[in-house]
């Protein structure tokens, strides 16, 4: 039998030792909140994003749905770059230990830097090793590891390109949410010197040029991209599916594909949404000399005029049978356009350019002289080759009109398309499959080129039709009149 008075001393013990595991368990739990990157657990996909790094990936993407830890990845894997170490396993980082210099990328200062970033570097790096600084705005945006002697800034997208973003080189760049095509350029650049990686870790609510540059090239051996995409929210087992389900039900058709589902939102606001790869992209081959071919251009100044070539056959069926990007002097471009008739034996008559090309002279008065509009220029060198240049109709309605044009004949009412692409036609093909709407439900005026081109190609009313020269010329009588 036990005595009171030992049981009260049992008893006694138990609650100390009680107490003591819960103090222990507080610390833990205090520590953690500022050393996560030691307890991370990686779920697959981002164990995946980790062996993509040490595969010797150049650019590694983590795409998802909202909630799926993509900062805390991002977080973890800057403690591995910074300290040499990954703490989650003890193992090397990529950069075998030496000290290392990067770059973080946020949308905005406040909203994204100051609110979202930072709070979680201060749960995810063991913070007690670094020393961070201050910006002009107060937010703390220079990083210094004090023993490693590794260093890091953060930058926002509002920053300007050339100022900002276009200095520095570093060992890797860590992009959180879509940054924008020119801003990634100029980061990239940095990494050239030092052979660096990139990560980029997003939710797909903007910037399609992601989807079409990084997404689809991965499998370019050249390029050493690593995706892993479509991550879902529901892969994050921490989440209440009561939560999951209430976030749900706030958001739009087109949010729940990338916030819930965690596919690409670009692809949910497609102007053709119809284009399918396997079905409209065809091999070449030679067009017959009897069918007519429209020459459509799209002039720019100081970048690439967009030239695209389309066949029609007698069925009725219509074809963008050839792309050029190409420098943007207009002479050039008329040769061009002339070589390739002659060379493929095409019915070349008709070229249709944006009407902005006449009445452009004003913008090229000062190089040379008066010299003549891009319009004039290319009518004088095409028309002795049989090839009129017409403008193309330009207005808002006659946009509209022309994409549903282009919604026919990419699936008609009878469950056939009546407009194909050769596949060498492959930068206008990556436009024409992600031109998308913006915000207010209009076409995106970015990497539209070519879209242009082929609606506007619609507008034509081009037709196949007989030559009037199919019969043999009167051979002209010898002798005198």
């Amino acid at each position: 039998m036990i005595s009171e008075a030992d049981r009260k001393r049992i008893d006694s013990e138990i609650a100390e030792i009680e107490r003591k595991e819960v103090r222990i368990l507080e610390k833990k739990l205090e520590h953690k909140k500022t050393h996560g990157a030691q307890y991370w657990k990686p779920y697959w996909y981002q164990q995946k994003i980790i062996d993509y790094l040490h595969e010797g990936k150049k650019l590694v993407l983590l795409q998802g749905s909202n909630q799926i830890g993509k900062t805390l990845t991002g977080g973890a894997l800057v403690e591995s770059f910074c300290s040499g170490v990954q703490p989650w396993d003890g193992k090397l980082s990529i950069f075998g230990g030496r000290a290392t210099k990067g770059r973080i990328v946020c949308t905005s200062w406040e909203a994204h830097a100051q609110e979202t970033m930072i709070p979680k570097l201060r749960e995810t790096l063991l913070i007690n090793n670094y020393e961070p600084s201050k910006n002009n705005l107060g937010v703390e945006a220079f990083w210094k590891h004090k023993k490693t002697g590794s260093q890091f800034s953060i930058l926002c997208q509002t920053q300007e390109t050339k100022k900002a973003f276009e200095s520095d080189t570093f060992d890797w760049l860590w992009e959180d949410e879509a940054c924008p095509k020119d801003k990634h350029t100029a980061s990239m650049r940095g990494l050239v010197a030092r052979d660096g990686i990139c990560l980029m870790t997003m939710t797909s609510l903007s910037q399609a040029w992601i989807y079409r540059d990084i997404y689809q090239k991965q499998n370019d051996e050249k390029l050493k991209i690593g995706c892993v995409t479509g991550i879902e929210i529901y892969e994050n087992k921490t989440l209440s599916i009561d939560a999951i389900e209430r976030f749900a039900a706030s958001c739009s058709k087109e949010e729940y594909e990338a916030r819930i589902k965690g596919g690409w939102l670009q692809l949910t606001g497609l102007i053709w949404p119809q284009f399918k790869r396997e079905l409209h992209v065809i091999k070449p081959f030679k067009v017959p000399p009897l069918w007519p071919v429209v020459c459509m251009i799209d002039p720019h100044f100081g970048m690439e005029f967009v030239v695209n070539y389309f066949a029609v056959s007698p069925m009725g069926k219509r074809y963008m049978i050839d792309e050029d990007w190409i420098v943007p002097n207009p002479k050039y471009v008329a040769h061009e356009i002339i070589r390739k008739k002659k060379i493929n034996g095409w019915r070349l008559e008709r070229c249709y350019i944006d009407p902005l090309a006449k009445g452009d002279s004003d913008v090229t008065i000062g190089r040379c002289g008066e010299v003549d509009d891009i319009f004039t220029t290319m009518k004088k060198e095409l028309n002795p080759f049989e090839i009129l240049l017409d403008e193309a109709k330009r207005s808002h309605e006659y946009k509209m009109s022309g994409i549903i044009n282009i919604k026919t004949w990419l699936m008609e009412e009878w469950g056939e398309p009546s407009l194909f692409f050769f596949n060498n036609c492959e930068k206008s093909i990556e436009e024409i499959e992600l031109w998308a709407k913006d915000a207010s439900g209009n076409p995106i005026d970015e990497d539209d080129h070519a879209c242009e081109n082929l609606y506007r190609f619609s507008l034509t009313n081009t037709r196949y039709t007989e030559p009037m020269n199919l019969l043999p010329k009167p051979k002209k009588k010898m002798g005198v009149i």
